[in-house]
């Protein structure tokens, strides 16, 4: 199913609190899987389609610890609890939209990486989300996708935040 394009339908589902399945534990660990030497880096997903959540940390899960969340609400929580280097988010969501979401993130002292994931064209959508999207998403994922594409996404994106944290401090 790694292969398998999902995520093009909103399904109903049940009003599910959000799920913090990191442990600090696995924190510290090395991200050998990746061959790299960075630290195990956190990763939080939200969608409000369950499905898709589950299917979409599969292999996610074997490089990053891994928040998931069904909300927008739930998740800037999560957010602030655990500060994830990476937020992974819906944009048609209950409660709170995604764009709510990442102009909420955008508020907090330390704004992680956001990429955005739509059934549809967000840059479309009006002048304020696209101007949210400008200023806070660094790349945005149209559905259906697949797992992997996500997963892809986010390695390059965490390597490329790693690389300039570690060129910042080169003397």
């Amino acid at each position: 199913m790694a292969n398998d394009r999902i995520g093009g339908s909103k399904k109903p589902t049940g009003d599910r609190q959000a799920q913090a399945t990191a442990t600090p534990a696995n924190a510290s660990k090395e991200a050998s899987a990746n061959g790299s030497n960075l630290p195990r880096l956190t990763i939080l997903v939200v969608d409000d389609d369950e499905h898709f959540l589950e299917y979409v940390t599969i292999p996610l899960r074997e490089h990053f610890d891994v928040l998931t969340a069904t909300d927008g609400e739930s998740a800037l929580q999560l957010f602030k609890d655990k500060h994830p280097s990476l937020v992974i988010t819906d944009i048609c969501m209950p409660k709170m939209s995604g764009f709510e979401l990442i102009r909420a993130l955008a508020q907090l002292p330390s704004t992680p990486l956001i990429i955005a994931i739509s059934g549809y064209d967000i840059t479309q959508t009006n002048y304020e989300a696209v101007s949210v999207i400008e200023q806070r998403v660094t790349r945005i994922i149209r559905k259906p996708c697949t797992a992997q594409e996500v997963c892809n996404v986010a390695e390059e994106l965490l390597a490329q935040g790693a690389a300039s944290r570690r060129s910042s401090f080169a003397v």
